[in-house]
């Protein structure tokens, strides 16, 4: 008996296509969408405004269960971590962080579980890649953390910045993006949907080909290539200047790109690094977004003291580049950045 199709990983289109393939008019797919992802009703006995013949059919006919969750931690800075079980057993995690006012909140959630990149900074790619994420396993995470919180917030961003490369698993990160900026659903704004990568050129191209696309994060940690390679090796196969002129000829719209910068200590935070950088990134529209190492067990990094960033922030104000420190949340829950993994 083949699985059955999961409900959460279709588009409007796909689910249009659907209801009428069931016999029942096609319209009726817009409120099946809104309950799914406005309302977050868990089953269409819920759905209480569509026809009785068309629930039956579509309890019948598609897979409406979500990962379970194996374990969930709470910060006393709000943030919730949760670790996800698939249907097949293998596990994932997503962070929720509500913000500290406004009503708001970020989703990080991952794209594969594990990651093949093998970054020296990162406890996700000490995992290796597991596999990647189905489409409709990347929508449930944010599916679920909604439910968990009880609300949808008034806020929402969507941060492709948990475990996985989401650049390869392209296609199953585009057509998620799709569904959670579909109008009548989630309806996130592209621009509060970020995609973080470690810089893959012709996944970045094929990313910003159609009019409409999130947000660019790139994971960049580095000012030169000798550098890059040690810690990123990816960066042996898709060199820093072959990166570079990707990020410059890309359109230029309203939102700049964020370009991550992990400071370690002693490795990649002094200012004369700092320098280095400010003029890499000279002329590209894009702000800097510095993020003290978050400690992992087993890796061989120190975060650097605040004189040490405050100096390494001076040096790109100086210059002209706009940046920011990113103050991580959820370290105490191992839920910072760099912080995921699941152990088999």
């Amino acid at each position: 008996m083949s699985k059955a199709e999961s409900i959460y990983g279709l588009t409007i289109e796909e689910l249009t296509e659907r209801v009428a393939a069931l016999g029942e008019p096609a319209y009726r797919a817009r409120p099946l969408y809104s309950w799914l992802y406005a309302k977050l009703a868990a089953g269409p006995e819920e759905m209480t405004d569509l026809p009785a013949a068309l629930r039956e059919k579509l309890a019948e006919n598609f897979d409406w269960s979500l990962p379970e969750i194996d374990r969930h931690e709470s910060s006393a800075d709000g943030t919730s971590k949760y670790r996800l079980r698939m249907a097949d057993g293998e596990a994932v995690e997503c962070v929720a962080m509500p913000s500290e006012e406004g009503g708001g909140a970020s989703f990080c959630i991952s794209s594969q579980a594990g990651c093949a990149l093998g970054c020296e900074f990162c406890m996700t790619g000490g995992m290796g890649l597991r596999r990647d994420l189905e489409a409709g396993e990347i929508v449930t995470e944010v599916v679920l953390m909604l439910r968990e919180m009880g609300r949808r917030p008034a806020a929402l961003n969507i941060l492709f910045m948990g475990m996985g490369e989401p650049l390869l698993n392209l296609d199953a990160v585009g057509k998620a993006i799709e569904i959670f900026s579909s109008a009548g659903g989630l309806d996130v704004a592209l621009r509060r949907i970020f995609v973080s990568t470690a810089g893959i050129p012709e996944a970045i191209k094929r990313l910003y080909a159609g009019e409409r696309h999130p947000r660019l994060a790139i994971s960049l940690n580095a000012p030169d290539q000798a550098l890059r390679e040690k810690l990123m090796p990816i960066a042996k196969r898709h060199p820093l200047p072959e990166l570079m002129r990707t990020l410059r000829a890309l359109p230029v719209g309203r939102d700049m790109m964020t370009i991550e910068y992990v400071l370690l200590a002693g490795v990649n935070d002094s200012p004369a690094q700092a320098g280095k950088l400010s003029r890499l990134l000279r002329g590209l529209h894009a702000k800097v977004n510095l993020i003290p190492f978050n400690p992992c067990e087993g890796l061989p990094y120190e975060e650097p003291g605040e004189k040490a960033v405050e100096a390494f922030l001076a040096v790109l104000s100086k210059a002209g580049v706009r940046c920011t420190v990113r103050r991580s949340r959820g370290r105490d829950l191992s839920a910072a950045c760099g912080q995921l993994a699941v152990k088999r």
